[in-house]
C-alpha cells in the first residue's frame, strides 16, 4: 500500500499540476491580446478540467495493477479512455460516459461566470477515488 499509494499520489500530482500552472499563466497573457479573464472562473475551469483527468489517471493506475505487461496496461487504459470518449461523442448512450459532462460548452459557460458542475464532479471524483483504492488492494494481493 505504502509504495503504491505514493506512486499514485506522485502520478496524480504530475498529471494535474500542468493544468493549474498553464491556467495560472493565461490570466497575465490575456492582457497581451486585450482580453480579460477573471482568475476565479479560470481556476474553476482548471478544477473542472482536472476532474476527468483524475478519472483517466485512476483508470490507468488500475490497469497497471491488473497487468504485468506495461504494453497491455497502457493499451487497456487507452482503449477504455477512447471508448468513453467515443461513447460521449457518437452514440445515443452518451450519458454513460464520464466525458459527457465535460464538453466545451460547460467550460465556456464556466469561464463566463456560469455554474460549476458540482454533481458531475462529485460522481466523477467518487469513481476516481474508488479505482485507485481497488488498484492498491489488487497490488497488495498480487505481491503476496
Amino acid at each position: 500500500w505504502y509504495v503504491g499509494g505514493w506512486q499514485c499520489a506522485a502520478g496524480l500530482v504530475a498529471t494535474l499540476l500542468p493544468v493549474f500552472l498553464s491556467s495560472a499563466a493565461l490570466a497575465p497573457m490575456a492582457r497581451w491580446v486585450d482580453a480579460r479573464l477573471a482568475p476565479g472562473p479560470l481556476l474553476q475551469a482548471a478544477t473542472l478540467a482536472c476532474v476527468p483527468l483524475t478519472l483517466v489517471y485512476a483508470f490507468a493506475f488500475l490497469c497497471s495493477s491488473l497487468f504485468d505487461s506495461t504494453a497491455r496496461a497502457v493499451g487497456t487504459a487507452v482503449a477504455l479512455t477512447a471508448a468513453m470518449f467515443l461513447l460521449a461523442v457518437a452514440t445515443p448512450w452518451r450519458r454513460l460516459s464520464f466525458f459527457y459532462h465535460y464538453d466545451m460548452v460547460a467550460f465556456g459557460n464556466l469561464l463566463q461566470g456560469g455554474p460549476f458542475l458540482w454533481e458531475a464532479a462529485a460522481w466523477t471524483l467518487a469513481a476516481a477515488w474508488t479505482l485507485p483504492a481497488a488498484a492498491l488492494w489488487r497490488l497488495q494481493r498480487r505481491d503476496i
